[in-house]
């Protein structure tokens, strides 16, 4: 008895693939192809046999995009969307100390006034350090949470 031929169709291709590949169970060979295709991951698999070929055919599925709220309430507090518009704008201290020190002439300046300047930079650089740890401690925080499905379909998609 000859081995089966095992063809894969996905996303417009067909790949011929070996009989370990195509034996697999379904979870498993969506496991398998996320790596390369991700839109296998939420995906329908089916199986044809004719003339000893196994034709595997990857059906994309429409999934939920993103875990956001309708556009009537953005406004209001709760939901990471709405965190990030209700946050305050800030731009990063020493990009503002910059522009400071660009729009006057620094070198101009009394050793007073150079005082000062030093005690400003010490105060950005502080600011500075702030500013990264809340970055780091909002990018653990987005690592840490779980996906969650959304509940309506943005427009377009």
């Amino acid at each position: 008895m000859a081995d089966k031929k095992y063809i894969l169709k996905i996303e417009g291709q067909e790949i011929t693939i070996s009989q370990d590949i195509g034996g697999l169970e379904d979870s498993d060979l969506k496991r398998a192809l996320t790596p390369m295709f991700p839109g296998a991951a939420n995906s329908k698999i089916e199986r044809a046999v004719k003339d000893g070929t196994v034709t595997i055919t990857v059906i994309k599925l429409a999934g939920s995009k993103g875990s956001g709220r309708r556009s009537s309430t953005r406004n209001r507090k709760g939901g990471g969307l709405a965190a990030l518009r209700n946050c305050r704008s800030r731009r990063n201290p020493a990009v503002e100390l910059y522009l400071a020190m660009h729009a006057r002439n620094v070198n101009a300046l009394d050793p007073t006034g150079m005082i000062a300047l030093a005690d400003k930079i010490d105060a950005t650089l502080e600011e500075g350090v702030k500013q990264q740890q809340q970055v780091l401690a909002g990018l653990a925080r987005l690592a840490r949470s779980a996906p969650k499905e959304s509940k309506f379909v943005p427009i377009g998609f």
